[in-house]
């Protein structure tokens, strides 16, 4: 499952697509918008929302490039990558991933 969504992440999902019964490892990785940066030059800027765009088709294709990256690294069996556009909220998802392995060490480095 490779995605581009405008709605919530739903973590949930993500892990209901990488299930395998022949994997002791499922990995998720949520991104999510920070409310506070700290600026180089000292204090903090808060963050109201983030704006996501994309050029669909390229960005679909570089997912999809990571995704059999990850597959000849590790012994990936499944993987979900999702990434948000439009107006992201602070704490809300940006991006999720999820893996599944046989192994739990191979799911948490893929």
């Amino acid at each position: 499952m490779i995605e581009l969504i405008e709605e919530p992440i739903d973590a949930n999902r993500l892990l209901a697509e990488v299930g395998d019964a022949a994997c002791g490892g499922q990995v998720l990785f949520v991104g999510t918008t920070r409310q506070w940066t700290q600026r180089l030059e000292g204090g903090l800027l808060e963050t109201d929302h983030l704006n996501y765009e994309a050029y669909r088709a390229m960005a679909l294709r570089q997912m999809q490039a990571l995704a059999d990256e990850a597959k000849q690294r590790w012994p990936v069996k499944k993987v979900a990558l999702v990434h948000r556009l439009g107006s992201v909220g602070p704490m809300e998802a940006s991006v999720g991933v999820a893996v599944s392995t046989p192994h739990r060490s191979e799911a948490f480095e893929a």
